[in-house]
């Protein structure tokens, strides 16, 4: 064996080891089969949860502002940026997708907005498009995720945000928020909703007394009271670890439709001793899957559908799922996307808590 196949061997063993070192699922970018489609991106659950327009007015692009919508998707904040900036700014919307840049090109023409570019780039790894222009402001909502190597693709953005007066915006979609009204306003009746069989042999007991009293009270009764009551409740079932093992032990009414998320998490949270744990006790990591799996029971048996919609996690298959679980098991915190852009050389200007339902996140460039 030749010196220089000996030295191809090596590399190639060195290499292998390296990428074993990691989960094989953070190396590799993952394409759900499903929720990737424009109904999907666009759906008015979706625009309604994320409140796109309401960030893009927090943001507040300049007229003229150059700004990059990094990881555009379909175009949910391209054309509300590309709007605010005019004729005279100009929005590069970018993606790995080619049937994504298509779209937004369409889109574009279709709205007559000419300060919109939609640019294709790659799929793993820093794009050299990013360092041949500098932006005002780089939006990137909802694809830390799906960034390999988060912290170097982080540094090497750096130099194409101004200096001083450039801004990066990081959008995470939270996934464990708490209920909020907006949600418990979908049912025609909360006050049928609650009489149903299928929620008074399940979760109906473990709404309180005063809810309960509420509900059944003859009619004219104060829908906003029992909204406040029922997100109340909801909440305060979010951190029990009782929910589950007696929704198994029970066998609740629970539809399969998420199956596979369920049993995911639930297996999870088995394997960590959760469910012999009591609520207040939980690490956070815990707490978070905890919280996934109790919303899902809770949207189910009351028929929520609006933030499942919005977030698409509903009808995953077995591999989406296993995945969507792998992420809940790891998951980014709000301190650790801080100090990863912190290390790679930007500033925290802001946490902005505009909507319960996302972290957004105000960063400027610093000197290294």
């Amino acid at each position: 064996m030749g010196r220089r196949t000996k030295l191809l061997i090596l590399f190639f063993a060195v290499l292998i080891l390296a990428v074993l070192s990691r989960p094989i699922l953070d190396l590799i970018p993952y394409k759900y089969a499903t929720g990737n489609t424009s109904a999907d991106h666009l759906s008015p659950e979706r625009v309604k949860v994320i409140s796109p327009d309401r960030i893009v007015k927090l943001i507040n692009p300049q007229p003229s502002a150059t700004v990059l919508d990094l990881g555009a998707g379909y175009g949910l904040f391209t054309f509300p940026l590309a709007r605010m900036v005019g004729g005279s700014g100009k929005v590069f919307a970018t993606d790995v997708e080619p049937q994504v840049i298509s779209y937004l090109n369409e889109q574009a023409r279709k709205e007559g907005l000419t300060n919109v570019t939609p640019v294709m780039v790659k799929s793993f790894g820093f794009d050299q498009f990013y360092s041949q222009h500098t932006f005002d402001i780089i939006l990137a909502s909802d694809v830390l995720p799906d960034i390999v190597m988060l912290e170097g693709f982080a540094r090497k953005l750096r130099p194409s945000l101004k200096r001083d007066t450039g801004r990066l915006w990081i959008t995470v979609t939270r996934a464990d928020p708490d209920f909020t009204d907006l949600e418990f306003k979908e049912p025609v009746n909360l006050s049928e909703t609650l009489r149903i069989p299928k929620v008074q042999s399940s979760i109906g007991p473990k709404f309180r007394k005063v809810t309960r009293q509420v509900s059944d009270a003859p009619a004219p009764n104060s829908p906003a009271n029992l909204v406040e009551l029922m997100v109340e409740d909801a909440n305060r079932l979010l951190e029990d670890p009782t929910l589950w093992p007696e929704a198994q032990s029970k066998k609740w009414p629970l539809s399969p439709r998420n199956r596979y998320l369920l049993q995911g998490l639930s297996d999870l949270l088995e394997r960590r001793g959760v469910f012999k744990k009591t609520a207040g006790t939980l690490d956070e990591e815990s707490k978070l899957a905890l919280r996934i799996l109790n919303r899902f029971i809770i949207m189910d048996l009351l028929g929520l559908k609006l933030w499942g919609k919005a977030v698409v996690f509903t009808d995953l298959t077995e591999k989406d799922a296993r995945h969507q679980v792998h992420k809940f098991e790891t998951p980014i915190s709000s301190e650790a996307i801080i100090s990863l852009f912190r290390g790679a050389g930007y500033e925290l200007v802001k946490e902005h808590n505009t909507t319960p339902y996302c972290y957004i996140f105000e960063f400027k460039s610093t000197t290294l």
